[in-house]
Parts: C-alpha cells; structure tokens; sequence
C-alpha cells in the first residue's frame, strides 16, 4: 500500500464542500493509492477536517468518540445529514423544463442535461431520455438551420426603402423578421407588445419580442400587414397572414403525387400482413423449459363463424399454417373490439426476447405538449403465436 500525500487530500468543511462530490474524489484516492483498510482511512480523513467539522462528527457520535468509527460508519454518518432524500417525479419535472439558454453553448447544454438526468433514474432509458430532452428544447435557431427547403418560394419585399427578399413559409401563421433586421430598418419605432405565442419545429413555445403594423410593397402590391419581431437569426418571413391578405391560391398537384406513392407501395395498403425479408428470425428459448400445451377454449356460438372465416383468410394469406399435433399450444382469443394490453403466451413467457426500450410517458411530453389532435394507432391483425 502506497502512502497518501497529505496534499492528495483537499481539507473537508460542512460550510464550503459539497460531500457528495468531496467523498467520490476521496473514494479515488483511496482506490488510486491501495488503501483498503476503514481504519486507515478514516485516519486519512480525520487529517483534512476542520475544527467545526471534526466538532460536528463528535457530537453526532456521542457517547462514543468520532475517532473510534470506521471510514464506513463515517459516510453513514454524513450522509444522513448530507445527502437529500429527493423525489423521482420532482427531479424529472425539473429536467423536463430544461431548455438551451441564449447563448448557451451546445456541449455546456448537453453537460447540463446529463447533470439534471442524475437524480432522475431513468435506469436503461437514460440515453433515450437525453436524446429526446436535448432535440426538444434546443434552440430553435439551431434546429432550423438545415431544416429549412434548400429551394425556398421568395418574395420581392420593398420595406422603407430597403429592397429585400423575404421567404413564403404557408407553415408560419404570422409574418416575422428578426431583431436584427427590425434593428436595421425601423430601429426609431417602437415594438407593440403582443400576446401571440408561436411553435417552432420541435413544439416549444417561441414568444415574439413585439409587433409593428407596417405598410409594405409585394411584387409591387402594396399592403399593410403586421410583422412580428423575433429574437435570433433567420430570413424575413411572409406567412399565412400574408397569404390570405394577397388571396393567393398556391397550386399543388397533390393527387398526382399521392397516386404514384400508393402505386409504388401498393402493398402497404392492401390487407394482406406483411412479412419480414431481410433475414431469418430465431425464437431462442430459455434454458431448462418444457413444452406448455393448454387446453383450447370454448368459442363462442355468435362468434364461430367469424372465427373460422378469420382462421381460413390468415391460412390463405400464408400467416398460419394448419397442423394436427404440435408440443406448444395456446388458445385462441377472439377480440372484436379494441384492445389495449397483454395477452399471456407460455411460448413468449418461456423465450429469451431481447426487450425494446420504449421511452417512458414522461420523456414524450415536450413533444407532444403543443398538439391539439392526436391519432390512435390500431393494429390490424396482431398475431403473437
């Protein structure tokens, strides 16, 4: 075992140290040096405390001397005064309001994402967790950068004398310049306060700085429209409000488009099921199983023609095959509504199925906490076995 410098060891104070950081860099230099022995580190760390602290642990000791405890019943002992109990939910409620700060670097914002995700034991969904919190709220600035169409509609703009280009964006429902382009032209005005609030790409909450009511000249229209100023970059935008006070009607042949994807993918959207052609599938079971055949259930008479009607469509489209005797068996179980949840399967309960780590609820908000209509996704034909 290799001596411990007494400079290796940074003095511990309960006014100035955190201890949660102080005992992992304590707990480094113990493994660093070979110290293995509670006694000998709890000499170490004697060393390095002040007065007041030393003080503290005494008394929290008594009626036994701080001095006679092992490193372990130490750590016990600050711990309990030092390390909060904190609340799961809590914790994740305050990493899910975490945004990019103005300004804020984007490696400074992914170490500060990390640092709220410690407390919040995501377990195996930590990564996906990150991920989503840090494409959800940064800056929309940055998100939008190559986002936008390489080949934008433009628009010739005269504004107070400057001739400018501003882009047709139909998915933005106001017109918007940035606070530099507003700085630039109409630096002497001043903004209208606003109470609109805008989305961007990823669904947070963008509030413009102000409004002004201008008059302006379109391919040599004159219009007064109102402009939203924004704070970041970006090129002058001309929105939906534009569109409708010019009575554009922008021509897109959409049914020639749609016609060809749903020639060209026709078999997605027949109603045969699909089936898996880009390798073999391997059910492995788990070691020391037996064989589980259960007794199949009565049909119901209403049902049985529906049943069999079904059985004979899956057998034809070649999803099941007809057989006379097999060592696995699990009934059948009609369902003729909607289903949501699990049915049990000894064939599934006994395979060795690697899971899929779906992100929780909670990790989903930010991306959904603006959307008015949402769409249930219901499988058609869900086959287990």
């Amino acid at each position: 075992m290799a001596i411990i410098p007494v400079e290796a060891i940074e003095i511990f104070s309960v006014n100035s140290a955190d201890w949660n950081v102080y005992r992992r860099r304590l707990c480094s230099i113990f493994t660093n040096y070979g110290v293995t022995d509670t006694k000998k580190m709890a000499s170490y760390f004697f060393m390095k405390l002040d007065q007041e602290t030393f003080r503290l642990l005494n008394n929290l000791s008594y009626p036994k001397e701080i001095t006679t405890k092992s490193y372990d019943d130490i750590v016990k002992i600050l711990d309990q005064l030092y390390v909060r109990k904190v609340s799961v939910f809590a914790e994740r409620v305050k990493f899910y309001e975490v945004h990019q700060m103005e300004g804020e670097k984007v490696n400074e914002y992914h170490c500060r994402i990390r640092g709220a995700a410690a407390t919040c034991e995501f377990g195996n969904n930590l990564l996906f967790a990150i991920r989503d919190k840090f494409i959800t709220r940064l800056r929309k600035s940055l998100l939008s950068l190559d986002s936008r169409d390489k080949n934008p509609i433009v628009r010739a703009v005269k504004l107070k004398g400057h001739n400018l280009q501003f882009e047709l964006d139909t998915g933005s429902p106001a017109s918007c310049i940035s606070m530099e382009l507003y700085k630039k032209v109409f630096g002497h005005h001043e903004l209208n306060p606003t109470d609109l609030t805008l989305f961007g790409y990823t669904g947070e909450k963008i509030k413009p700085d102000g409004k002004l009511q201008v008059q302006m000249q379109v391919e040599g229209i004159t219009m007064n429209l109102e402009i939203y100023v924004m704070t970041g970059g970006g090129p002058p935008l001309l929105g939906r409000d534009y569109v409708r006070k010019a009575n554009l009607l922008l021509n897109m042949n959409t049914d020639g488009d749609l016609n060809k994807i749903l020639k060209k993918y026709s078999e997605l959207f027949n109603d045969i099921p699909g089936c898996y052609r880009y390798g073999k599938v391997e059910l492995r079971l788990k070691s020391n199983v037996c064989p589980v055949f259960r007794r199949p259930r009565q049909v119901a008479h209403s049902l049985k023609e529906k049943v069999d009607a079904q059985l004979d469509f899956l057998e034809k489209n070649g999803t099941i095959t007809r057989i006379t005797t097999r060592d696995w068996g699990t009934p059948l179980v009609p369902i003729l509504c909607e289903f949501v949840g699990i049915i049990r399967s000894p064939l599934i309960d006994s395979s060795r199925i690697a899971s899929i780590q779906f992100p929780e609820l909670t990790s989903c908000y930010p991306s959904y906490k603006a959307g008015t209509n949402f769409r249930k996704l219901i499988y058609a034909m869900p086959i287990t076995n």
